[in-house]
């Protein structure tokens, strides 16, 4: 059975508990699920397309399975801020780009994207670290259509979004199935499986 993206982001909403914006979720459920998500604009330059890059493969680096950059999150990030979220949303975004970069120049690099990956690390924990403390509950915005996800968490959020929808993860490195039937949460894997997805 072949299982599209939109699809994808119902099941795993309700496998997630709804920790999915509400922003997000309208954002790929409202598009034509026959076509790619693509933009006739792009909202992010070249050097925001670097720092983006660098951020999602902090997020989910390649290791024996591919990162975020190999399966074109940034290409789903731009389509999101493009056509998904609000004018508030996006402006917070493209100032925590910058914020990065200025933090970077502290570190002695003209911007974020040209730090080592461990250097990338310290500044987003140090970024994270001050959302939390700004807000203890990330979750707030999670259902309220007029709050602003924090720049971080709403990285973290299109990050995990795009890669585990993306067509190389849910084909290659899930196993899928279709029927109904005993869900073990403590299953065993063997080196070499891969995790289950069942639909709904």
């Amino acid at each position: 059975m072949i299982v599209d993206r939109r699809q994808f982001l119902q099941h795993a909403a309700v496998v997630l508990g709804g920790a999915l914006s509400t922003s997000c979720m309208d954002a790929v459920l409202q598009h034509d699920p026959g076509s790619p998500l693509t933009t006739s604009r792009s909202v992010l330059t070249a050097k925001q397309r670097l720092s983006v890059d660098a951020i999602v493969e902090r997020i989910i680096p390649a290791t024996d399975t591919p990162g975020a950059n190999d399966v074109g999150v940034t290409d789903f990030v731009d389509f999101m801020l493009a056509e998904g979220y609000r004018e508030s949303q996006v402006a917070l975004f493209m100032t925590g780009l910058e914020r990065l970069d200025m933090m970077s120049v502290a570190k002695d690099s003209p911007s974020f994207a040209d730090l080592t990956p461990e250097k990338q690390d310290a500044i987003l924990k140090e970024v994270e670290v001050e959302e939390l403390a700004a807000n203890p509950n990330p979750f707030a915005a999670l259902f309220n259509a007029g709050q602003d996800r924090a720049f971080f968490a709403l990285a973290k959020e299109l990050t995990i979004v795009g890669y585990f929808t993306s067509e190389d993860v849910v084909k290659n490195q899930f196993t899928f199935s279709h029927a109904a039937g005993y869900f073990d949460p403590c299953a065993e894997l063997k080196p070499g499986d891969k995790p289950w997805y069942g639909g709904l």
